[in-house]
């Protein structure tokens, strides 16, 4: 498999740390002593004004099922530009904008130049963490509540399936890093592709959430390739649009925010193909949840990967025949 590894990140602690510090209510330590403890910790400690009025920004309420897209991400990735020892400085801020700038998964409304300054002034609100006393035993707390064994286990199967699945070499998917964090809601999954890497962060990295967010990398080249095709049918955007715009999938009508819709609904509908093997009907109820969720699309794509998936080699004339199995499932009369 792809080199691999696990470790807890203390950029994204300490982002978390000033997440929570500030009102972020999402994290669920469930048995997790150690992150129970940490949450408390955390709420309980009074933290430098500036501190808290800097995360506060990060709340922007756009998106309903995460009042936190994409600023808590965008302080995420950034936050993995800075060193793990002071001096905090970023060593190009230029390369931090540009990243941001060119993430298609972002609307531009929310990566113009006031989100970029604020997330500019990341390392001063860093530095002024570091510098309170209790944050070195609330990073030993952090790193105590992360299995990497079990980590590991979840992106060795990942992977796994994902070549048995796909036909993919292993020389064709990416080096990975686990960040576990379980100071974030435990449906989120983020990623960041830096020095060539791909880094996943959750708060309990599983094999379905890598399957996912691997194959967004594995898969997105082909779309990009693809996107005159894509466009032409972006008019199927307008059937999922309310519930794309809701959980923040899309952001206006333009065919940028389509591409966004139609690959987040062919990795959900291959992350079912993979996790549910040869069980059709654990599939297909799968998917069914999927589109009552609000990704329409997802059970017509999932036919097509289980009649028609002819191997990566195949993967642009696939994606047009998922389009046009979309199509027929997002006309009036369907």
């Amino acid at each position: 498999m792809p080199n691999c590894s696990v470790r807890a990140s203390k950029q994204v602690f300490t982002v978390y740390v000033g997440l929570t510090a500030s009102g972020y209510d999402m994290a669920r330590p469930g048995r997790n002593k150690a992150v129970r403890r940490l949450v408390r910790a955390i709420r309980e400690t009074a933290w430098p004004e500036e501190v808290v009025t800097y995360f506060r920004r990060a709340r922007t309420g756009g998106c309903a099922v995460n009042p936190y897209w994409p600023r808590a991400f965008l302080l995420t990735l950034a936050s993995l530009y800075l060193p793990e020892s002071p001096p905090y400085r970023y060593a190009d801020p230029d390369l931090i904008s540009r990243h941001i700038q060119n993430l298609d998964a972002v609307s531009p409304a929310d990566k113009g130049p006031d989100t970029l300054r604020w997330v500019l002034d990341l390392p001063g609100v860093y530095e002024t963490l570091w510098a309170q006393p209790v944050l070195q035993a609330l990073w030993n707390l952090y790193e105590a509540s992360i299995n990497p064994p079990q980590c590991e286990r979840a992106a060795s199967e990942a992977v796994s399936t994902i070549l048995e699945r796909t036909g993919a070499s292993p020389g064709q998917l990416p080096c990975i890093v686990i960040l576990p964090n379980p100071l974030q809601a435990p449906e989120l999954t983020d990623s960041v592709i830096l020095g060539g890497k791909l880094h996943l962060i959750k708060a309990n990295p599983d094999a379905a959430s890598c399957i996912h967010e691997i194959l967004h990398h594995l898969l997105s080249p082909a779309i990009w390739q693809s996107r005159p095709i894509v466009d032409e049918f972006s008019y199927l955007l307008e059937p999922v649009r309310a519930d794309m715009l809701r959980m923040g999938y899309a952001w206006d009508n333009a065919k940028e925010s389509w591409r966004r819709v139609f690959e987040e609904h062919l990795m959900r509908a291959a992350e079912i193909w993979m996790t549910c093997g040869d069980d059709p009907g654990s599939a297909e109820r799968a998917a069914a949840s999927q589109a009552r969720y609000g990704f329409k699309y997802v059970p017509a794509i999932l036919g097509c990967l289980q009649s028609s998936w002819s191997g990566i080699a195949e993967v642009e004339s696939f994606i047009i025949r998922c389009l046009h199995a979309c199509r027929k499932r997002g006309t009036p009369e369907d």
